[in-house]
């Protein structure tokens, strides 16, 4: 009897040695990607700037960096040059380390229109973040020899636009083929 309570007592207190084992101290090393990389920007009528702030020890792919307009026409950007790197996950590539401000010059931007910014970052410790996508809301912007000329749409063009399929539709014809027979 003595030495099931010695056996039980044991087991109790080597539990509670092996339970901080796997305990997130270890990767607390990592801050979130929204912290290494600290996303800003600024716009001015046709022109914006996309800053980050990346945290020492950190660095963002120059490949990984996608710019997509939604509602909107921007010029081609050019990133500036980065620092070669040689890492296990890319091989060698073009980084950013400390600060990267990126100027886009916004050609015509309509109400509601935005800009998806894609980007990728890793730690010098050999973590990897998967790719941070953030939507940046434009101002509208006039293009400049549009201004000047009213845009009119033709007729046609508009009641196309006003298609008769809804997802109220979409619901009522799910449910009916979910009723339907399986005949073969």
């Amino acid at each position: 009897m003595a030495q099931r309570i010695f056996t039980l007592i044991l087991l109790l207190c080597s539990t509670s040695v092996f339970a901080g084992l796997f305990d997130a101290p270890g990767r607390s090393q990592f801050v979130p990607a929204d912290q290494a990389f600290t996303f800003d920007f600024q716009q001015n009528q046709h022109d914006l700037n996309l800053t980050w702030q990346i945290k020492d020890g950190y660095y963002l792919y120059r490949k990984q960096i996608r710019i997509t307009p939604e509602h909107a026409k921007i010029a081609d950007v050019q990133l500036p040059q980065g620092v070669w790197h040689e890492d296990e996950f890319y091989g060698k590539s073009e980084i950013y380390r400390d600060r990267l401000t990126l100027p886009v010059t916004i050609n015509q931007a309509s109400a509601g229109a935005t800009l998806t910014v894609t980007y990728q970052g890793c730690a010098d410790a050999g973590f990897c973040y998967p790719p941070e996508t953030k939507t940046v809301p434009l101002s509208e912007v006039v293009a400049n020899n549009a201004a000047s000329q009213p845009v009119s749409v033709p007729q046609q063009e508009q009641h196309t636009a006003q298609l008769p399929f809804s997802a109220l539709w979409a619901l009522l014809i799910g449910i009916g083929i979910a009723f339907t027979p399986c005949v073969l």
